[in-house]
Order: C-alpha cells, then structure tokens, then sequence
C-alpha cells in the first residue's frame, strides 16, 4: 500500500495535500480497477471549496502496476514539488494501470466480445471520479499521461476520444495497437477486424482521417530506445489542429532511470494545457459515493 511508498505529502492536507488508495467500479464495463488520487493542498482550502480541478490520468506500463508509478517514477512526488514551486497549476492527478483485465494486456483497447478497456478509461472512470471528487466536466479539464504501454494507452485516447481528454504524453509509448503473446486478439475476426485494427494505428488515422484538435507530448531517446525511429516518424506525420511537443534525450532506455528524466518536464506540459479554474460547483460532491468504492489512506 501507500505505507510502503516514501515521499508522499504528510501533514493537514490543506498545507500538505494527500495521496488517497482507491478502488475504481466500472458501471458499464463491471472492471474493478485499483488507483492512487492525488489531492493538491488547494484541493482543502476554503478559497477552493467551490472549484473543480484539472486531472491528469498516469498510467503504467504493462506489467507493472500503480505502485511502479508511485514508488519508481515518483509521479504524486514530482506533481507536489511543481505545484509547490509554481510549475504546476494545482491539479488532481490518478495513477491507474492500462489493464482492466489482468493478466491480459488490454491496451486501452474495447475487445469484441471481450474486455472493454477504452470504454472503461472514457466513461467509466471519468465517471467516477467527477461523481466523487470536485475535477472539471470540460474535456479542456482532462489529460493523459503514462510510460510504455501506459504512454501509448494515453495517446490512444487523446486521438480516438478528442471528446474525453484533450491532452496526452507519452514516454516511450508505441503509436500502433497489435497483438501479442499478452494481448492475444484485441480486434477479433470477420471483415471488420482489420478496420478496427488500423483504428489504434495513429500513422493511419493522421492519413485517414479527420485530425482532432488535441495536444500531445512524446519522449523518447536516439540511442537506447527503439521507438525512436516511430517517434520522429509520428512527428513528421502530425497536422493541425493536432499539436505535438517532444522531449529527446541523446541517451536513454526503456526504464524508470529514463522516464524518471521526463516525468516532470511532461507533468509541467499537461499542466500548461489544462484549464484552472475550470468551473464550479454550486455543492460538492459526496465523498465517495458507489462509483469509486475507497479506502482512504495517507501515509
């Protein structure tokens, strides 16, 4: 649990914010996903009482879990330390893994006949947290961000669901969905199977289809790193509205010693793309209701 992870705000939470442990419940997709909520200081302050925040969405790699994110890519830490010192506008930010059916690796993909990860990120979990805590109804309010597998689930959303989350970073994430031994078949058989196929590949929509008007960030290294090639490729492809930063290092790997490197520069990024304040409430919401079943904690 959160006791295991060190670093995390501990005080009164309206000086020092809070890390909260809860279990997200997926009204459509019946996933039970865990997560970790961080709360900015604000987020307890009378001045704020009436405000909805930003969201960021950090999701973790395949295998890995929300722990990886907490403990070894110190993403509430790093969110902390920005807000405290100005580069961060206050912002509520939830770590959840990109499988909502593990083993299997889900990708942020809706299986025919199967897990419905896609759904689960644009509707249920949305859904659950603007039910539970005071973050912003806007999509300009909403943003995605992850690491491996996790930075190509955020990716995937910002592009397929433009009206869901209107950011996306990505730290050496992939830019097209296929299956694996992990996987197994995320796009079923029949006619329409390769159609849904080239729907998760970004290069092919870029072509294809209309582009949303959505900002994304991506990282990646010239040496050490074999998405760097599909990077610059991705980059070339891109076209307004769609913006895209990216951050290259001259060396790096797809580990936690590189991706510690980009977490903050990238949080800074979101933070400058999503709206604070974003709206208010005339009534805050309940504090947990059915939708997210938690178990407070902080440490």
């Amino acid at each position: 649990g959160l006791d295991r992870v060190p670093g995390l705000p501990a005080g009164p939470p309206a000086k020092a914010g809070r890390v909260e442990s809860v279990r997200i419940v997926g009204r459509r997709t019946r996933a039970i996903a865990p997560a970790f909520v961080y709360l900015p200081p604000q987020y307890f302050q009378r001045q704020f009482h009436r405000q909805r925040f930003p969201v960021i969405v950090a999701i973790s790699g395949y295998p890995g879990g929300i722990m990886n994110l907490a403990k070894f890519l110190r993403v509430p830490q790093t969110a902390d330390e920005l807000e405290r010192t100005g580069r961060l506008q206050p912002t509520v930010v939830v770590m959840v893994r990109p499988t909502i059916a593990p083993p299997r690796d889900t990708e942020c993909v809706d299986v025919p006949g199967g897990p419905k990860a896609e759904t689960f990120f644009t509707k249920d979990l949305t859904d659950a947290l603007r039910s539970t805590y005071r973050v912003g109804h806007d999509p300009s309010a909403w943003g995605a961000l992850g690491y491996s597998s996790g930075g190509s689930c955020a990716l995937q959303l910002a592009l397929r669901d433009p009206q869901v989350y209107t950011s996306a970073a990505s730290l050496s994430g992939d830019y097209r969905i296929d299956d694996d031994l992990t996987t197994g078949s995320l796009f079923g058989g029949g006619p329409d199977a390769r159609q849904r196929q080239r729907g998760h590949d970004l290069g092919w929509r870029l072509r294809h289809l209309p582009v949303p008007r959505v900002s994304v960030l991506v990282a990646s290294s010239r040496q050490g790193e074999k998405d760097y090639g599909p990077t610059m490729s991705f980059l070339k492809a891109v076209k307004p509205p769609l913006t895209a930063a990216r951050i290259i290092l001259p060396r790096g790997s797809h580990h936690f010693t590189t991706w510690v490197r980009e977490i903050g520069p990238a949080l800074q990024w979101m933070g400058s793309r999503l709206t604070f304040p974003q709206d208010t409430t005339p009534t805050a919401p309940s504090p947990h209701r059915a939708a997210l079943a938690a178990r407070r904690s902080s440490p």
